[in-house]
């Protein structure tokens, strides 16, 4: 089993960014292609000390469909990275792009203008460049709760990540005739 990140333990230029436009909340995220195939099991974001409120997370394929959608209820500290491991790990195919997303309540979040100005590679995962995607990489969406980021400005990385595990085996299926939930369904798992 080996956990991969895009951002290892880098951290933003700027830890204080102040949104200056009328503000209710803003669901940033960083789209991830994995080299392989594997398992996406968490979600992570670098806070700072006035990034306060419940914080959602999602992650998204590379249509822009919902695949999970989630509250943080993992305890967070005042700052620095974030972890939420997720219930049941998400597959994901080798060179197929998935966005990872979080909603900030507050108008302040780190940043680094230019972070994606061409391709970013840690491993056997890499953001795509500013140029390799129609809607840009380090995305925005401006809304009062989570929302799907199609907007990015100068290339920048808003430091959401996901963690990728490229040697777990999946979920074995049930071995009863139970019928499976919804979330399971909508998931791919079975």
């Amino acid at each position: 089993m080996t956990i991969h990140t895009l951002f290892g333990s880098e951290v933003p230029e700027i830890f204080h960014h102040d949104d200056t436009v009328p503000f209710d909340g803003l669901s940033l995220g960083t789209i991830i292609v994995p080299s392989v195939s594997g398992f996406i099991t968490g979600v992570r974001f670098y806070k700072i000390v006035e990034d306060t409120g419940l914080h959602t997370f999602a992650i998204y394929d590379e249509t822009l469909a919902l695949r999970f959608f989630g509250n943080w209820d993992t305890p967070e500290s005042a700052s620095g990275w974030q972890t939420h491991m997720l219930d049941t790990p998400l597959a994901i195919a080798a060179y197929t792009p998935n966005m990872s997303v979080v909603f900030h309540p507050q108008p302040h979040y780190p940043k680094t203008p230019h972070y994606f100005d061409s391709r970013v590679t840690h491993g056997v995962l890499y953001g795509y460049g500013a140029i390799e995607s129609p809607i840009g990489n380090g995305c925005y969406h401006y809304g009062s709760s989570l929302g799907t980021p199609i907007q990015s400005f100068d290339a920048t990385s808003y430091f959401v990540d996901f963690l990728f595990d490229d040697g777990i085996t999946p979920p074995a299926p049930p071995e009863s005739d139970e019928v499976p939930t919804s979330s399971k369904l909508i998931l791919g798992l079975l």
